[in-house]
């Protein structure tokens, strides 16, 4: 099954196509942090900051635990794809595929 991972800012609005959205703005966010603005996902310092926070390896855990249930059973449909949204408020800082503008 090919998974495809999109990740978008709520604020502007859900992208179509989403077979699942997981809304992560429960994250602190990077951007408060003064010399974080002007950076995207792709910055390590980003990278870094968002991974020290205690949930997020938790996050990743329950996603992973619930993909883990859920691929096969999409697979017995007969699903080959599956797009999984991941929304934050901006969609900049949590986002290896931010824009950089």
């Amino acid at each position: 099954m090919a998974v495809s991972i999109v990740s978008f800012g709520y604020k502007y609005g859900l992208p179509v196509g989403m077979d699942v959205v997981l809304d992560v703005r429960f994250h602190p966010e990077s951007v408060l942090h003064p010399r974080a603005a002007p950076l995207t996902g792709n910055d390590p310092r980003v990278h870094e900051y968002v991974m020290a926070q205690p949930e997020s390896k938790r996050f990743i855990d329950e996603v992973g635990r619930l993909f883990d249930f859920l691929i096969p059973l999409y697979q017995r449909e007969g699903k080959s794809y599956l797009t999984v949204g991941l929304g934050c408020t901006g969609g900049r800082h949590r986002s290896p595929s931010s824009p950089a503008n």
